[in-house]
């Protein structure tokens, strides 16, 4: 149709333009890099409420880091070095995460050390796994980003090209309490799809999760699995490789989804492309889901994305997103009809079950399969080492 045509071009325009907008106005726009696929059985404790602090200002600093990251570790060390010999610190201690582990043991052993700050040197994987460790205890996690994500430094506004400055604040910066969500993973109640029958190691984990930026079920976990499938083409291109990592769901059947907010809500029925619990605004790319998301607000944002008509609807859904990233509130296009939703709530829980079960994800992490989740805040859960 001819409309159809000129709607096309219209909303490429208009996103092309967002986007490149929200390029310009980007320090540092890289795509986030999934580390790998964990079915960790870590678990947050049950009770939400603090326990007494750990933290010692004068107790040992505590390096935990990935060595599978492409990084100038010689570099990092003598930084970290320098700056604890210049603030009378004690010299930091490093321990390495393994596959095996992916640093639980390693901050608890600082925790009871009495370490002064635990610093996570990695990827947002790490970052989660330490964030995690760390929750209630009072000790500040330090953040050395060197994947290529880094999605809480980036909501934080870290200086992610200065490794001198990022050592200064992991080691003397100004302790924020931010807020920590869970994700609690339910057995499915449904079959595995057809495909993935058999493939035990594809059904979630049942048990509580951790995330500091973001949890989700649907496309946003189907386009991380799939762009963890070709490594090489994601270091290749970059967070392009997440493009064309989604190409083949664009068209996909749309999640049927049962959502309920609150303690006592009304299940609400809708159809949805993802569902996503954001603890922090800015996802992979420079993408702005909500502007007004905080990571010490005391919220979570519940976002779910839909688009309508193909291709179409995918151009509209980036220009919306473009939008948010340059903090323009209006979204639509006068006399167009709206061809993506991007409808966010604020909430302190919500629990969603699907008809079928999809992927779920936290902080980049995919664990497998399910059709019920829940999701709630912990609110000023977590310190964490920010510029002064």
């Amino acid at each position: 149709m001819k409309w159809e045509l000129v709607l096309l071009v219209l909303t490429f325009i208009v996103s092309l333009v967002a986007l490149i907008g929200m390029l310009e106005n980007r320090r540092a726009i890289r795509a986030i890099v999934l580390e790998r696929r964990r079915t960790s059985t870590a678990r947050v404790e049950e009770t939400e409420s603090s326990v007494p602090s750990l933290q010692s200002d004068h107790g040992p600093v505590y390096v935990v880091y990935n060595p599978t990251k492409k990084a100038n570790w010689d570099q990092i060390r003598a930084e970290l070095s320098r700056v604890a010999h210049d603030a009378s610190l004690p010299e930091p201690i490093w321990l390495e995460t393994t596959a095996e582990d992916p640093g639980v043991s390693q901050t608890q052993q600082a925790i009871e050390a009495g370490a002064s700050v635990v610093i996570a040197a990695g990827g947002d994987g790490t970052v989660r796994v330490v964030a995690e460790g760390l929750i209630h205890s009072g000790i500040p996690i330090g953040l050395l980003p060197v994947g290529t994500g880094n999605l809480l430094a980036r909501n934080l506004n870290l200086p992610l090209d200065d490794i001198h400055q990022l050592a200064t604040i992991a080691l003397t910066g100004a302790n924020r309490k931010i807020d920590v969500g869970v994700l609690t993973v339910r057995k499915p109640s449904v079959a595995l799809p057809e495909h993935l029958r058999g493939e035990h190691n594809y059904v979630a984990e049942a048990g509580r999760y951790v995330f500091v930026v973001n949890s989700g079920m649907g496309l946003d976990a189907e386009i991380m699995a799939e762009a963890q499938a070709n490594q090489k083409l994601k270091d290749y291109l970059g967070w392009a490789a997440y493009v064309k990592a989604a190409l083949p769901h664009i068209l996909a059947p749309k999640m049927k989804a049962t959502i309920t907010t609150g303690r006592n809500g009304r299940p609400l029925k809708t159809d949805a492309r993802t569902v996503m619990f954001l603890n922090c605004g800015e996802l992979v790319g420079g993408i702005v889901l909500d502007a007004t998301a905080q990571a010490d607000d005391g919220w979570i944002e519940l976002a779910i994305i839909d688009t309508k008509r193909g291709l179409i609807g995918w151009i509209d859904l980036l220009r919306r997103a473009g939008n948010q990233s340059r903090g323009q509130t209006s979204t639509e296009i006068p006399g167009i009809p709206a061809q993506a939703a991007l409808d966010v709530h604020r909430i302190t829980q919500a629990s969603l079950e699907t008809e079928h079960a999809h992927p779920v994800q936290v902080d980049g992490d995919v664990l497998g399969y399910t059709n019920r989740v829940h999701s709630q805040i912990l609110p000023q859960a977590l310190n964490v080492r920010v510029l002064r």
